[in-house]
């Protein structure tokens, strides 16, 4: 599917994405629940993600972001934890506070971004459970 034009603002969703998913999703957190690897670990993977941005020009830069790097963050993270759970649940945040966003929310388009990363994360989870 390829995005349509005019569908949001560029800007503020770019801007939105970090602050408003990833910093909030951080703050939710009880991050007293790592060792100091799996937190050294856990910081590493917020740096890369706060990062990301620098590589937004358009929506479109964005949503590749969404369905490939944000997945391959996740699948490589996922490999160093030891309290996967954690790990689980902030990748669980992000996407929630990313479809409660108001561009989201009125973006077929975006929703089903966001909903297509939720479902291939959870597949990456039970595929990894089998093994």
């Amino acid at each position: 599917m390829s995005i349509p034009p005019n569908l949001v603002s560029v800007e503020k969703i770019l801007w939105k994405f970090v602050r408003c998913c990833v910093n909030r999703a951080y703050a939710k957190l009880d991050l007293s629940k790592l060792e100091g690897d799996d937190r050294y670990t856990f910081e590493n993977l917020l740096d890369e993600l706060r990062s990301a941005e620098l590589e937004w020009r358009e929506l479109k830069d964005f949503v590749e972001f969404l369905q490939s790097r944000f997945l391959q963050l996740y699948e490589r993270y996922r490999k160093h934890f030891t309290r996967i759970e954690v790990l689980d649940e902030f990748y669980d945040l992000i996407l929630t506070y990313y479809l409660e966003l108001p561009e989201v929310k009125s973006s077929p388009y975006l929703r089903q971004v966001g909903e297509e990363v939720r479902r291939r994360i959870t597949e990456l989870r039970q595929c990894s459970e089998r093994t």
